[in-house]
């Protein structure tokens, strides 16, 4: 038990693995953590941590 006095598993490379290929297919963080059993908030820092960028690029084109 962490002080928290919940049970967090470490990350994994196979963690880290599928959270990149879920983030290059623009899944949201809330559901890649539901994918990981994990937070999203636990997604959001572990991406920021490996600079796997959550956030969608969306590019218009303007006419």
């Amino acid at each position: 038990m962490t002080a928290a006095g919940k049970n967090i598993s470490p990350w994994t490379p196979e963690d880290d693995e599928r959270l990149r290929s879920l983030a290059l297919t623009d899944v949201k963080a809330r559901e890649i953590g539901m994918q990981l059993n994990r937070t999203e908030h636990a997604v959001r820092s572990r991406a920021m941590r490996l600079n796997i960028d959550l956030r969608k690029i969306t590019l218009e084109r303007r006419r």
